[in-house]
C-alpha cells in the first residue's frame, strides 16, 4: 500500500450510490481482478462521459479503472471536474498518480492541498511519500522531523530518507537487490524517480536500474530507464550504446506483449548488429518479423533466410546422408515429429487423423522430461506409437537420434518462438522434412522440403514468399476440438443493453496499433458502441501498457474496457457480452477464432498479405461466411460497421453458428 487510505465516513462528501465508497480498494487487487458486472462498468464510463454531475458513476468508474491497474486513467477521472476537489479526492488522486509512476504530478497535487489546508501528521507521512517518489529525500527529513519518532510509520520512512542521503549508492544497492515478487507495483515506481536520480546520466548505473526492473517484469518503468539511457549514450560508444538499447527495448516490448511495436525497433538494428548480438537478434528476428505491420512476405523470407544463414554459421550443422528406404509395400511409413507438450486446451495435432495400419508415428518431444505428467500430455501421448523424450538432448544429439530411428518424413510441430527447436532439421535427420502451419513464415532453410497448407491459407501467386514447397490440401487444413468447459452460447447482448458490443478473441501478442486504429474507427462510427478485449494474463504492466496504447489510439475511456483472463472458460463468458468480433492483423487469430464462432459470435476479418494473415479467413470460407472477410482495412471496417446495423442477420448467426461449427 502507498499511504493511509482510509474508507470515508457517512460525512464524507463523496459517497457512491447511497453508501461510503472504499478507496483502499483502489490499491488493492494488484495480482486477481475481483468479479465484475461488465455492463455495469460500462454504463458508469458512459454516464460519466456524458454527465459532469454523476458523482456515483464517477466513483464507480475510478474503481474499475484503478483495479485493472490503469491508475493515470483513474486520476484523469478524478480531475475531470464531475467530482468535487477536497482533500480526499485530492489525496486519491495523488496516489493514483504516485502509482502510475508519475512522480513529479503527484507532487504538483500535493503542493495545491498544502497551499489550502494544514496536513495531519497521517497526511504528512503520505506527503513524504510522494517526495521519495519525486526523488527528494532532503524534503523528506525536513517534513518528518517535526512528527519525530510517535509514529513508526514515519520513523521508518525517515531512516529509509536518512540512509538514501547518508549512502545513495548503499540504498539503491538494496533497492536494486530485491528479489523478484518481494517488490511490490508502487513500491517499484517510486523507487525508479530515486534510482534515476541515484544514477544521474552514469551509464552502468542506469543499465543496473534497467536490468532489476525489466527482470521483474515491470516494463513500462523498465522503459522509464531505458530513455534516459538512450539521453545519455550521446557520449561514450554510441553506436554500441545504440545497439544494446535497441536490443533491450526490443525484450521490454516482447515482455509487453507489444510484439508489432518491437520488430521496427528490431529490423532497424538487425543489420547493423555486431557479432556479440547478431545471433539473439536474429533469434529475435525470426520469432517476431511476422508480426510486423509493415513487412511483406517477401520480406519475411529475406529476413529468415539471412538470420537462418547467421545462426547457421554459429552451429555449423554437418546434413546427413541418407540411404534409400526400404519398400513401403513391406512396411509402414515412419513418421516422426518434433512436438512441445505444454497442456493445450486445444487440440491441435493433425498426426491424430492417420491409418494406424499404414502409418507409424514417433513423437520427438523436446520440451518436457518424462516425469512430467498433465492431462494434456496424455491425450497428446495417444496420438503416437512412440514416444522420445528429448528436451536435454542438443540440436546434433537430437539429430541423431532421430537418424537412428530410421524416420522416412519429419514433421516440425514446435511452432516459431520459445520452444522452437526448427534448428534441428539442419542436420536433415529425415529424407523428408515437412513444416506445418505452426510456423508463421518460411523457415528460410534449403533442407526442408514441404510447407502443408491449404490453397486458401496460401493462394499459389504467395509461393514466392516460401523457400519450401507449398502441398496443398483440398480442404482446410485445421484440426481444432476445444477442450475447455462447455459454455452455453449468450443471446445477443445488445438486446440487454441497447448498444452494439465489440471484442476481439486474439492473444495479446498479436493485438497490433494498425489494428487499434481499426478499432477505434469502427466503434467512433457505431452510435454508443463499445468494445472488450479480454486477455490470459497475470501480468499488471502488459494490460496497462496496452491500455495505454488504446488510448494513444484515440478511444475514450468509456469505449473500452479490458479484462485479465484466468480461467480456460473466462474467454468463452467474455463472448457473451460481444456482438461483433473483430480479428486482428497483420497476425490473424486461429484457435480462438474457431471459439469466437463456436460461441455464435460473428468474427470480421480480412485476407491478409502473409501465412499469419489468412488463418481466420480461411476459417470463415470453410464456413461459408465470406460475407465476414474484407480485402483490405477500409473494406474491413466498412464491413463492420455495416454489420452492426445488421441486427436480423447478427441474430441469425447467433442461433446458426455454434451448431455450423460443429
Amino acid at each position: 500500500m502507498l499511504g493511509p487510505f482510509r474508507p470515508l465516513s457517512r460525512s464524507s462528501s463523496i459517497e457512491a450510490d447511497g453508501s461510503a465508497w472504499c478507496p483502499e480498494c483502489v490499491m488493492h487487487s494488484q495480482t486477481e481482478l475481483a468479479p465484475i458486472d461488465l455492463d455495469e462498468v460500462m454504463a458508469r464510463a458512459t454516464r460519466w462521459h456524458q454527465s459532469s454531475a454523476d458523482l456515483a458513476a464517477a466513483l464507480g468508474f475510478v474503481q474499475a479503472l484503478a483495479m485493472r491497474q490503469h491508475f493515470g486513467q483513474a486520476a484523469a477521472v478524478l480531475a475531470a471536474g464531475c467530482v468535487p476537489a477536497d482533500p480526499t479526492v485530492r489525496w486519491m488522486r495523488a496516489h493514483l498518480l504516485l502509482a502510475d509512476g508519475q512522480w513529479a504530478a503527484a507532487r504538483a497535487v500535493l503542493v495545491q492541498i498544502e497551499a489550502e489546508y494544514s496536513l495531519s501528521p497521517e497526511q504528512s507521512i503520505a506527503a513524504a511519500r510522494i517526495e521519495m517518489a519525486d526523488a527528494d529525500p532532503i524534503a523528506v527529513l525536513v517534513r518528518l522531523a517535526a512528527i519525530g519518532d510517535a509514529e513508526p510509520d514515519a520513523a521508518a520512512l525517515f531512516a529509509e530518507a536518512e540512509a538514501w542521503v547518508s549512502s545513495a549508492d548503499a540504498m539503491a544497492a538494496r533497492v536494486l537487490a530485491l528479489e523478484p515478487g518481494t517488490h511490490p507495483l508502487e513500491t517499484t515506481r517510486r523507487s525508479v524517480g530515486m534510482l534515476i536520480a541515484w544514477a544521474n546520466g552514469d551509464w552502468e548505473k542506469l543499465f543496473s536500474c534497467f536490468s532489476a526492473l525489466h527482470h521483474r517484469g515491470h516494463s513500462r518503468s523498465a522503459m522509464q530507464i531505458l530513455d534516459q539511457m538512450d539521453a545519455s549514450a550521446a557520449t561514450g560508444s554510441a553506436d554500441a550504446r545504440a545497439e544494446v538499447i535497441a536490443l533491450n527495448r526490443v525484450s521490454v516490448l516482447i515482455k509487453a506483449a507489444a510484439y508489432s511495436q518491437a520488430v521496427p525497433v528490431l529490423l532497424a538494428r538487425i543489420n547493423q548488429t555486431t557479432a556479440d548480438h547478431r545471433d539473439l537478434m536474429c533469434s529475435y528476428a525470426r520469432f517476431i518479423a511476422p508480426l510486423g505491420e509493415s513487412v511483406s512476405g517477401i520480406e519475411l523470407k529475406y529476413i529468415q533466410q539471412t538470420s537462418l544463414a547467421s545462426l547457421r554459421a554459429a552451429a555449423n550443422p554437418v546434413a546427413f546422408a541418407h540411404d534409400l528406404p526400404a519398400p513401403l509395400g513391406l512396411r509402414r511409413l515412419r513418421f516422426g515429429v518434433l512436438t512441445c507438450w505444454h497442456g493445450s486446451p486445444f487440440f491441435f495435432i493433425p498426426v491424430r487423423y492417420r491409418d494406424p495400419a499404414r502409418l507409424e508415428v514417433i513423437a520427438f518431444v523436446v520440451n518436457a522430461p518424462e516425469s512430467i505428467t498433465s492431462a494434456g500430455a496424455e491425450r497428446e501421448a495417444g496420438c503416437y506409437d512412440t514416444v522420445v523424450f528429448a528436451h536435454d538432448l542438443n540440436d546434433a544429439a537430437l539429430a541423431q537420434a532421430i537418424k537412428d530411428h530410421g524416420i522416412d518424413v519429419l514433421l516440425d510441430l514446435t511452432g516459431q518462438g520459445a520452444g522452437e527447436r526448427g534448428s534441428v532439421l539442419e542436420w536433415r535427420p529425415a529424407p523428408i522434412q515437412v513444416i506445418w502451419t505452426t510456423k508463421l513464415s518460411t523457415t528460410g532453410s534449403s533442407v526442408v522440403d514441404w510447407l502443408l497448407a491449404d490453397a486458401a491459407l496460401i493462394p499459389p501467386d504467395h509461393d514466392a514468399h516460401f523457400t519450401e514447397r507449398v502441398w496443398r490440401y483440398p480442404q482446410i487444413i485445421t484440426p481444432w476440438q476445444s477442450s475447455h468447459e462447455a459454455v452455453t452460447p449468450a443471446a445477443p447482448p445488445r438486446h440487454a443493453v441497447g448498444r452494439i458490443t465489440f471484442g476481439s478473441p486474439a492473444s495479446l501478442v498479436k493485438v497490433s496499433d494498425v489494428a487499434i486504429r481499426s478499432w477505434r474507427e469502427i466503434v467512433t462510427r457505431v452510435p454508443d458502441a463499445r468494445f472488450v478485449y479480454c486477455a490470459p494474463t497475470n501480468a499488471p504492466d502488459e494490460m496497462a501498457y496496452l491500455y495505454d496504447r488504446f488510448r494513444a489510439a484515440g478511444f475514450r475511456s468509456d469505449q473500452v474496457v479490458l479484462l485479465s483472463s484466468w480461467g480456460n472458460s473466462d474467454f468463452k463468458r467474455m463472448l457473451g457480452h460481444v456482438d461483433i468480433a473483430l480479428d486482428t492483423f497483420p497476425f490473424g487469430c486461429n484457435r480462438t477464432a474457431a471459439e469466437c464462432l463456436e460461441q455464435g459470435v460473428p468474427l470480421v476479418s480480412l485476407w491478409g498479405d502473409r501465412l499469419t494473415g489468412r488463418y481466420t479467413a480461411t476459417q470463415l470460407q470453410a464456413l461459408g461466411l465470406d460475407e465476414l472477410i474484407a480485402t483490405d482495412r477500409a473494406d474491413y471496417v466498412e464491413r463492420a460497421v455495416a454489420l452492426a446495423a445488421d441486427g436480423e442477420r447478427l441474430d441469425r448467426w447467433r442461433s446458426e453458428l455454434p451448431e455450423r461449427v460443429r
